[in-house]
Formats: structure tokens, C-alpha cells, sequence
């Protein structure tokens, strides 16, 4: 044989084994890829399960706060003359309210948004004044269930200033007949 027949014959083994080499490499590429895609497909199915799990669990907790402020205004109404306006507006908010509860307790959280976003569609203005008044009711509610500040001595801050500045000067020395002490003061 010849060189150029050894060359020929080694160039082409060569070109084989490179065509082979990256055959396999393709396919080794497309199978981790299939591997990756079905791992983030799995990783976001369980991501999705539970966001929807925890929704869940806070419609549940929104819907009983719903029937617990419902019994609340029921009560309060119950303490009104019977003919009275606001035990009629009080009663009718507590009918509302759980009605609304018995609503989202028997829909999943999607069903609750396609009902949401056609009641929107249909009546754009009442859902933002609902939204507005939610947004009221719900910065309230966190205000009132805010920690207060224990150990502090409110008092001062409630009183008008001309009133804390004539108690600061009313101080006399320990010494004196009248002792007045300042509101914190030990």
C-alpha cells in the first residue's frame, strides 16, 4: 500500500470516528436536555401544587374570618331596637358577608377568580369600590391587630402638649411639701 492509499484510508477512519464522536455527543445532549426539561417540569408542578395548597388554606381562614365578622355584626345588631336603621344595615352586612363565605367555601381559588374577573367586567365600578372599601377594612384590620408598644407610657402622647409642658414646669424637688411626678417617671 501505498502513502497516499494509508492516508486516504486513515483520513476517512478518522472522519468516521469524528462523525460517530459527534453523533453520540448530539444525542448524549438531547437526552440530558429531555432529562433537565422533564426535572423543571416536574420542580414546577410541585412549586404550582403548593401555591395552590396554600391559597387554599387561606381562602379557608378568609372564609371563616368572613362568618366570624358576620357573628360579630349579627351580635351588634342584636343589641339594636328592632326597627332600627343600623341593625337593618348590620344585618344585611352579615347576610352579605356570609353569603360571600358560603360562596368561596364551595369553589376552588380559580372558579373564585373567573368569578371575580367577570363580576369586574360587568361592573367595573362597583368592583373598585368594593376593592377601595377592602383595602380600607383590611388597613384597619391591620392597624387594630398591630402589637402595641408594651412598657410605653402613652399617656404623654395623648395629652396635649400645653398640658405636658405645665405638668414638666408643676415638678417640685424632693425636699418640697408638694411633690408631683411626671407621667413615666420612677
Amino acid at each position: 500500500m501505498s502513502k497516499r492509499t494509508q492516508s486516504g484510508h486513515s483520513s476517512s477512519h478518522n472522519s468516521e470516528t469524528a462523525k460517530q464522536t459527534i453523533n453520540e455527543a448530539q444525542d448524549q445532549a438531547k437526552a440530558t436536555a429531555f432529562q433537565m426539561k422533564n426535572e423543571v417540569g416536574e420542580q414546577v408542578e410541585k412549586a404550582k401544587s403548593a401555591l395552590v395548597d396554600q391559597v387554599e388554606h387561606q381562602k379557608d381562614r378568609a372564609s371563616g374570618s368572613l362568618n366570624q365578622t358576620a357573628d360579630a355584626l349579627n351580635e351588634a345588631a342584636g343589641n339594636l331596637n328592632a326597627d332600627s336603621v343600623p341593625r337593618q344595615l348590620l344585618s344585611g352586612a352579615a347576610s352579605g358577608l356570609r353569603s360571600v363565605s358560603e360562596q368561596m367555601e364551595g369553589k376552588n381559588v380559580g372558579e373564585i377568580a373567573d368569578g371575580l374577573s367577570g363580576f369586574a367586567r360587568r361592573n367595573p365600578a362597583a368592583f373598585l369600590g368594593g376593592a377601595v372599601l377592602a383595602g380600607f377594612a383590611i388597613a384597619r384590620f391591620a392597624r387594630a391587630s398591630r402589637p402595641s408598644n408594651e412598657g410605653s407610657d402613652t399617656s404623654q402622647t395623648q395629652a396635649p402638649a400645653s398640658m405636658r409642658q405645665t405638668e414638666a414646669r408643676s415638678v417640685k424637688s424632693p425636699g418640697s411639701a408638694t411633690n408631683f411626678s411626671t407621667p413615666g417617671a420612677s
